[in-house]
């Protein structure tokens, strides 16, 4: 069921009024029919956040109908959640709508094929870090010292579903990720990896360690499609940050929401 009980519900109308409910309610059938089966029992929930992020950022109103309805379908096909979740941004780029799949889409992708990618850990100068175990037999050491120094390196691990000994390591120096962060730098001053290089980073080594994964057409899948962003040096930029997440404080006794202090 869509958001809106209405009939006949044209995409090319609703685009032209910048309706979000009503482009989403316009395709719901399609989209539940491309939704992994896993999802279609909360495809509801899925048009929401779909309709959620158009309200967020009505420019997506501005692409070209075809790219538009084409990304809406990749996303449902791909199954990640745009939005808070952060797991797949659709992005204007001039009449085109382009997705970029973050770091959490990668995971979440291999979760669903059995593997787990377990968060990526930056290493910072000063702490004390076995720079790469030859074997899963061997532990991954490693004690954070300084937050504020210079990073180093980020790793990551993937196992087999929940098992706790890593099956995949990937380890990349700064040199490495810096490499990948120049060919994609302008001097757009929203460009990601000047405002928020550590998240970058993190994604640039579970995009390289996905490629080590077996074989799955989705994680193919989506690594395509982020090159065609990634890929491409003379393509706009737009700041992918994170949403600010908003943590309330709970009163233990009650169990109300304690009103952030004026000025906080």
């Amino acid at each position: 069921m869509g958001l809106l009980d209405q009939n006949n519900l044209n995409p090319r109308t609703a685009i032209q009024q910048r309706n979000p409910n009503a482009l989403i309610t316009s395709v719901s059938a399609q989209l539940q029919r491309s939704l992994p089966a896993r999802l279609r029992k909360d495809a509801d929930r899925f048009e929401r956040l779909l309709a959620t992020d158009f309200r967020k950022n009505p420019k997506l109103f501005k692409c070209d109908e075809a790219s538009l309805l084409a990304a809406l379908m990749e996303v449902a096909q791909l199954g990640l959640e745009p939005g808070a979740a952060q797991q797949i941004h659709l992005v204007p780029y001039g009449r085109e709508c382009k997705l970029i799949i973050g770091f959490r889409g990668y995971v979440e992708i291999a979760r669903n094929a059995g593997v787990t990618i377990h968060v990526p850990v930056p290493v910072y100068e000063g702490d004390d870090w076995r720079e790469q175990p030859s074997s899963p037999d061997q532990p991954i050491i490693h004690n954070r010292k300084r937050r504020s120094a210079e990073l180093t390196y980020v790793w990551c691990r993937a196992t087999d579903g929940d098992g706790d000994k890593w099956k995949w390591l990937d380890v990349m120096t700064r040199d490495e990720i810096d490499q990948i962060g120049a060919s994609q730098l302008t001097s757009n001053r929203q460009n990601p990896w000047q405002t928020n290089y550590v998240e970058m980073a993190k994604k640039t080594v579970v995009r390289r360690l996905s490629k080590m994964l077996p074989a799955s057409a989705k994680l193919q899948h989506a690594a395509a499609i982020d090159e065609t962003v990634y890929g491409n040096a003379d393509a706009p930029v737009i700041d992918l940050l994170p949403e600010p997440i908003t943590v309330e404080e709970v009163d233990p006794d009650t169990g109300e929401v304690i009103p952030p202090a004026v000025g906080a």
